[in-house]
């Protein structure tokens, strides 16, 4: 091998090296590349995710109940909270300490269960405090979400 062909043949060499970095960098990117497209990917499934669930949401009621002091009584407040209409809201109260609901039955009868209860809006419930009933309740709320789906919520309230 002549010397002109020992340098071309060096000179080919470092052409092929040179070549080759370039790949090599190129098949790096597009790894990395194709990595945060599935990132991207997942991304943009959680936050299909996050939007269902708020626009799940939005047809939720959420009703609540506090109880509080009305000059010389006390009232069970119900109140939707939620965005929602709630419909068919029923709620039961048991003692924790006491032997009896402090809900006279005719409170009951006549304003159980509320057929609408409209977001916002808040519906009292007279008790009828005495040393049977006790001052902390466990209470559970029912009632139906605008979607037909069942609701529930239980507090314990006090005085």
């Amino acid at each position: 091998m002549s010397y002109f062909e020992a340098l071309t043949l060096l000179i080919a060499l470092l052409a092929a090296v040179i070549a080759f970095v370039p790949l090599v960098r190129t098949t790096r990117l597009q790894e990395r590349m194709a990595k945060a497209d599935e990132v991207q990917a997942q991304l943009a499934t959680r936050q299909l995710t996050v939007l269902d669930e708020e626009a799940k949401q939005a047809s939720k009621a959420d009703v609540r109940v506090r109880f509080a002091p009305s000059g010389n009584f006390h009232l069970f407040i119900i109140k939707n909270h939620g965005p929602a209409t709630a419909t068919k809201v029923n709620m039961s109260v048991a003692p924790v300490r006491g032997k009896m609901s402090p809900i006279p039955e005719s409170e009951v009868s006549s304003k159980l269960p509320i057929a609408a209860l409209q977001a916002g809006d808040e519906r009292s419930l007279v008790a009828a405090i005495t040393a049977g009933t006790g001052t902390l309740f466990d209470v559970t709320l029912t009632w139906v979400h605008a979607d037909g789906a069942a609701g529930v919520h239980r507090d314990r309230v006090s005085i």
